[in-house]
């Protein structure tokens, strides 16, 4: 990472941030928000609130991380058998153990 490239805030939770970071404007400390800094390449990509420039560039410029991230993306979003699933009608459906005492009631209750 360049050394004039500051880590941007934790509020911005995108993954693509993981890549992009801003310079500070020369007449302050302040940062400059309106141009995100590329950290693999250090070119300068507009940033108007929004992930959008940011990922295109990653895709244009460094598939190979779009590819990454993608990966560990899927990965963080694999669901805890444990969860509370959403049936398509709205309501709720536990998926219990066929041995566990909790899912012997939902049979009798069925």
């Amino acid at each position: 990472m360049a050394a004039n490239i500051n880590p941007t805030a934790s509020c911005l939770k995108a993954d693509v941030w993981e890549h992009f970071g801003f310079k500070k404007k020369k007449e302050s400390d302040n940062l400059d928000k309106t141009m995100a800094v590329c950290k693999l390449c250090q070119k300068n990509v507009k940033y108007s609130g929004n992930s959008t420039n940011l990922r295109s560039h990653l895709q244009r410029h460094h598939p190979d991380k779009v590819m990454l991230t993608q990966e560990l993306k899927k990965l963080r979003q694999r669901r805890d058998p444990k969860q509370t699933v959403l049936d398509s009608d709205g309501g709720c459906s536990h998926k219990f153990p066929s041995t566990s005492p909790r899912s012997q009631v939902d049979l009798a209750n069925n």
